[in-house]
């Protein structure tokens, strides 16, 4: 059985979160993860855009280092500020309610990835959703508190900024 790049790549970013999450906070890999995912994006759509040294390989190694922070908070951490950032009474509620919207944005980009490669082109679309990963750090970088070390009514009442 071959097992590419990707998940390779994908399952021990994944694992580093779980070690760094308590250590490091959710907030700092957070913005470490949509900070490096917009990188990637960028110089991936530079990669189509032109012809940047090395190629295909310059590609190869964005769309890995895109997982790699992806894995590395943006996937992982979510969940667990979920959980978190909900008080208890509405939690399960809420929980459900953020995983509709995860599932629905994840539909809106697979259904509009192709039609966009089409319209607009390949650099231009990994630009776009670059723009969407840095907006995604400001968010974080404005709105997320740290809530590692916090408990529940420490976070209700603001305490965890």
């Amino acid at each position: 059985m071959v097992v590419p790049e990707r998940q390779i790549t994908n399952v021990a970013m994944t694992q580093a979160s779980i070690a760094l999450i308590d250590r490091a906070g959710r907030r700092p890999l957070l913005l470490i993860s949509t900070a490096g995912m917009t990188v990637a994006l960028l110089v991936l759509g530079a990669s189509f855009r032109w012809e940047l040294p090395g190629g295909s390989v310059t590609a190869l190694i964005c769309l890995l280092a895109f997982v790699a922070a992806f894995a590395i908070g943006a996937g992982p951490v979510v969940w667990l500020l979920v959980s978190e950032l909900l008080p208890p009474p509405v939690r399960a509620r809420g929980t459900g309610l953020c995983t509709i919207v995860n599932w629905i944005a994840n539909f809106a980009v697979s259904q509009s990835f192709l039609p966009l490669i089409q319209g607009i082109g390949q650099g231009p679309t990994f630009w776009l959703f670059a723009v969407v990963c840095l907006l995604g750090t400001g968010f974080v970088a404005r709105w997320v508190p740290e809530t590692k070390g916090r408990t529940d009514a420490q976070i209700a009442t603001g305490l965890a900024v």
